[in-house]
């Protein structure tokens, strides 16, 4: 698995809870395309 392939992954299981994605959205207030 490539180091760009595990940041993937790490980012969908922080969108998957909640806290992950309040925490990516004050990140990024720029909401990621779906």
């Amino acid at each position: 698995m490539s180091e760009e392939e595990k940041i993937k992954k790490f980012l969908e299981d922080l969108n998957k809870s909640e806290e992950g994605k309040q925490m990516l959205q004050s990140l990024n207030p720029i909401p990621p395309p779906p």
